[in-house]
């Protein structure tokens, strides 16, 4: 879903260049890893379960959260939330498989682990909803919404290109609230929380948004 505008932003171009997110990341932490992946153009793409979870667990969320912004909370809750998630996790680890010669890359032990993880962070997203998500007092602008922008004004071939997982705004102030979803295998502590790189994401999100 995405009913949002296209907010100052142009079509791609085809001489544009192209940044993100996750190269400035990867540049933080070695810009020799960024200029062999982006410059030299040696990076690789593996599927892992940690992809296949993060992916099916980003689209079970957001489709939640549109049926609650879009209809109704009761409609939302009435959602077989975890069906939904083992919908997804199955059907793009078929479809990773498939791209991959029928290479198999987890086990149906590994898939019954991370599944039983989401479920319970289902359940406590469920149980405290109401904490982070008002369907009276907010609307959803959007999900998965492009940035797609000049890096600078003097430059406007270089754009930065991202997608924002869930854009709200709180209709009695009009403030406007971008959510990033994160999954995490060891959670997220104190040094996770202080690290620049990682809280960055959302900085550059609010700029160019």
């Amino acid at each position: 879903m995405n009913k949002f505008l296209k907010y100052n932003q142009r079509d791609p171009l085809p001489d544009d260049r192209k940044i993100s997110y996750s190269q400035y990341a990867m540049y933080s932490t070695c810009p020799k890893h960024w200029e062999l992946a982006y410059v030299k153009n040696l990076r690789t793409f593996s599927q892992s379960i940690h992809t296949i979870f993060g992916t099916a667990f980003h689209e079970t969320l957001q489709n939640y959260l549109t049926v609650m912004f879009n209809e109704s909370v009761k409609k939302a809750n009435d959602i077989d939330i975890n069906k939904y998630l083992a919908d997804q996790m199955h059907s793009l680890y078929k479809e990773a498989v498939e791209k991959m010669g029928g290479e198999h890359f987890s086990s149906p032990r590994e898939l019954n682990e991370f599944y039983s993880d989401g479920v319970a962070i289902l359940d406590w997203f469920k149980r405290k909803r109401g904490a982070y998500f008002s369907a009276k007092n907010e609307e959803l602008l959007g999900i998965e919404i492009p940035i797609y922008h000049p890096v600078n004004e003097t430059n406007d071939k270089v754009m930065m290109l991202g997608y924002l997982d869930v854009v709200i705004r709180d209709k009695r102030n009009n403030k406007i609230t971008i959510i990033d979803i994160k999954t995490s295998t060891r959670g997220w502590n104190k040094w996770q929380k202080a690290d620049k790189t990682k809280t960055s994401q959302l900085v550059l999100y609010k700029k160019y948004f």
